[in-house]
């Protein structure tokens, strides 16, 4: 994809299309144009602009600027976890895209009911946010499986999702 290119193709985006989401998967990839990188968060990934304000410390309208300002400068760096976790995310299958923005300013069980956003950039929080989604995926994992009946005898839900 070149600078000149926007992210968004002039159909409805379907992300379940191999097509779709490898378009979506390289907006987010650094030296990716810094509109693709915003339009791809907020208007696939379903974080608001507020909430990428939020975790940058850029302005609401800066952000909503570079939706269609064609700049070549990268996001700040405090967005690259956001980016990154994105990627892997939905690269993963872990969860439908849609669901990624939601989820980084819902409370989270293993992440002590505190918010993915809030943690992701202190100290040992881009950690702590991917072990929380790693172990959300284990959960869903298991559950899929204890609803097709593949129950085992194991003790323990990693065990259980490692099968």
């Amino acid at each position: 994809m070149t600078s000149d290119e926007h992210f968004l193709p002039d159909h409805q985006v379907d992300l379940d299309d191999g097509e779709d989401r490898k378009i979506f998967l390289d907006s987010l990839q650094p030296g990716a144009p810094r509109m693709n990188q915003v339009s791809a968060l907020t208007d696939l990934a379903g974080f608001t602009i507020s909430d990428l304000a939020r975790v940058s410390g850029v302005d609401v309208d800066t952000l909503s600027n570079w939706k269609t300002d064609d700049i070549s400068e990268p996001l700040p760096d405090l967005l690259d976890d956001i980016l990154v976790v994105t990627e892997y995310v939905a690269g993963n299958h872990i969860m439908e895209i849609p669901e990624i923005g939601p989820w980084f300013v819902s409370r989270n069980r293993y992440l002590d009911r505190e918010l993915p956003i809030d943690l992701i950039n202190t100290d040992g929080g881009f950690e702590s946010v991917l072990s929380a989604i790693q172990e959300e995926q284990i959960d869903r994992i298991a559950i899929a499986r204890v609803k097709n009946g593949q129950t085992t005898g194991k003790t323990s839900i990693e065990e259980f999702a490692a099968e």
